[in-house]
């Protein structure tokens, strides 16, 4: 998945003309919500220097281990 972020992350770059910032990124604030049993969405935001984005994702059990059905950053 950390791979999928990075090329997505370059790709991005490419459109919009901006540079790939390279910096540590660092989680601020994490929170949880669980629709169902076997269903969890997650929100983010992540903070690197003085700007942030949100990142959204839902995960879902099956088949004894957790998946990522939809991931989204703002």
């Amino acid at each position: 998945m950390f791979g999928d972020i990075s090329r997505r992350r370059r790709i991005v770059a490419e459109r919009t003309g901006s540079q790939v910032r390279s910096g540590r990124h660092q989680i601020a604030t994490v929170h949880v919500s669980r629709p169902g049993e076997t269903s969890a969405e997650v929100a983010a935001r992540v903070s690197t220097g003085a700007r942030s984005r949100a990142i959204a994702a839902r995960l879902e059990f099956h088949r004894d281990r957790w998946l990522c059905t939809a991931l989204h950053f703002g």
